[in-house]
């Protein structure tokens, strides 16, 4: 059972911390869907950066 209180207090921080980052990301970018997806186009690239140097590190 404290396993899965741990589980719930971790998922109940994450939805809380997007909750921030989407204010955030409303008050900066005014619901403007153009700069929104050009965000959502940044993000990919950065997972896909990453991914590449977590892998050339294994290698």
């Amino acid at each position: 059972m404290k396993i899965l209180s741990k589980l719930l207090s971790v998922l109940i921080a994450i939805a809380i911390f997007a909750n921030v980052i989407t204010l955030v990301l409303n008050v900066l970018y005014f619901f403007d869907e153009w700069l929104f997806k050009i965000w959502v186009s940044e993000i990919i690239v950065i997972v896909y950066l990453v991914n590449v140097y977590i892998w050339d590190q294994v290698r």
